[in-house]
C-alpha cells in the first residue's frame, strides 16, 4: 500500500487533556483507494511516553499529528494488516519531512509496542474506505 498525494493538515480541536477531535473529514489518498477519517474521530496524537518528548517532540506537533491520526485510525478500523498500517505511518512521516532520527524512533515504537494497541483497540466506525 502506497501513500500518494499530499497529506494535508488535519483540522483538530482539543477536547480534553491529551485528547483531540477532528473537526472535519480527513481524506488520505492511497495507491488504489481513498481512506477517510470522519469528523468526530478522537485521537491522543502520537502515543509517546512523556519522558521521550524531549527527543521526539510534543505528540500534537504539526509534522506528526497528520501521520498519527492516520495511524490511529488504521489501527482502530483494522481495514489493513498492522504491518501495512505501520508502513503507511512511516510513509506519511517521510512525506511530512519528519527528520530521520525522529521518524526512526516513532516507527520503532509502533513496531515494538504497537501490538498491544492493535490487539486492544476497539473497532470504530469513524473511518471509511473506498477503492478508486
Amino acid at each position: 500500500m502506497v501513500l500518494i498525494g499530499r497529506l494535508d493538515e488535519p483540522v483538530i480541536k482539543p477536547i480534553g487533556r491529551n485528547l483531540y477531535e477532528l473537526r472535519k473529514n480527513y481524506i488520505i489518498n492511497l495507491e488504489f483507494s481513498q481512506f477517510v477519517v470522519k469528523k468526530g474521530f478522537r485521537t491522543d496524537g502520537a502515543s509517546v511516553p512523556r519522558f521521550l518528548w524531549f527527543f521526539v517532540g510534543h505528540p500534537f506537533e504539526g509534522d506528526i499529528i497528520g501521520p498519527a491520526i492516520l495511524h490511529d485510525s488504521l489501527y482502530q478500523s483494522k481495514i489493513l494488516p498492522r504491518t501495512d498500517a505501520d508502513s503507511i505511518f512511516n510513509q506519511a512521516m517521510k512525506q511530512k519531512k519528519v527528520k530521520r532520527l525522529k521518524r526512526f524512533i516513532y516507527f520503532l515504537g509502533v513496531r515494538l509496542f504497537g501490538g498491544f494497541a492493535w490487539k486492544h483497540s476497539k473497532h470504530r466506525k469513524k473511518v471509511s474506505w473506498r477503492e478508486l
